[in-house]
């Protein structure tokens, strides 16, 4: 279980360096950019979420263990992929996918309630969504397993 933590941490981390686009952007796409960062509360989702996923993964070790490592995944996480460090970068992905009269129509629905009932529980559905996906990867695992053996015999 504690590889799993580390592997999702990892992945975690790529998945936000790795998607950083190399292209400057004017400060007023950054500044539309962090204004909509603002209204969905990406710092305090972001931490909730790490938080969450690593409370999740770490359920099924002992109790002694968990009160052990816990405290210092969570130091880690809020260390290097808090929210001021990968803001920018986070920008620049959404810069890649969206407008700046994209981002502002974003912030227009992200005002509504609908929007705000969403910033509310983004974190948690993100939660549940990684473990159904990790239930259905467990429940088949053993199907991957074959699978890869195959894939190496031939």
């Amino acid at each position: 279980m504690l590889r799993t933590t580390i592997a999702l941490m990892l992945f975690l981390g790529l998945c936000v360096f790795t998607a950083h686009a190399q292209t400057a952007h004017t400060d007023e796409e950054y500044k539309v950019c962090y204004q909509l960062f603002e209204i969905i509360e990406m710092d305090k989702t972001m931490k909730e979420t790490a938080n969450k996923m690593v409370g999740m993964q770490l359920s099924a070790l002992p109790k002694e263990t968990l009160q052990k490592i816990h405290p210092v995944l969570v130091q880690y996480l809020e260390k290097y992929l808090n929210y001021d460090s990968v803001k920018q970068k986070m920008a620049d992905v959404y810069l890649k996918y969206f407008t700046v009269k994209d981002i502002k129509e974003l912030i227009i629905f992200y005002q509504t309630p609908v929007g705000q009932k969403f910033v509310k529980n983004q974190s948690q559905i993100m939660v549940e969504s990684a473990d159904i996906g990790a239930k259905q990867v467990t429940a088949h695992q053993a199907e991957l397993q074959q699978m890869l053996i195959k894939a190496m015999q031939e």
